[in-house]
């Protein structure tokens, strides 16, 4: 999965990413692994200045978002690049 991003990633010379997956069973949960794998993105990304901006599960005919979830620490999305305009304008509720 990360190896598709980072793929993706240079191939469009990206700036910045939003993650998606979906759990076609309805979970409508983030798992360990979910967030694991967050991280593993953003550790991933932050030395190509490449910051991710949030990470979406589609459940249920619903999404949800990572961001402001009790269980991934919100610095984690913020200190990518804090005085990034694009980051302070997704992280604003």
């Amino acid at each position: 999965y990360l190896r598709r991003v980072l793929e993706a990633v240079l191939r469009c010379s990206a700036q910045s990413v939003v993650l998606s997956h979906n759990h076609p069973s309805g979970t409508s949960s983030f798992s360990a692994a979910d967030i694991q794998c967050t991280q593993g993105a953003i550790n991933a990304l932050l030395p190509l200045g490449v910051a991710v901006l949030d990470h979406v599960l589609v459940a249920d005919g619903r999404a949800y978002t990572l961001h402001g979830h009790p269980s991934f620490p919100e610095e984690l999305f913020s200190h990518q690049r804090p005085g990034d305009a694009l980051i302070a304008g997704w992280l604003r509720d």
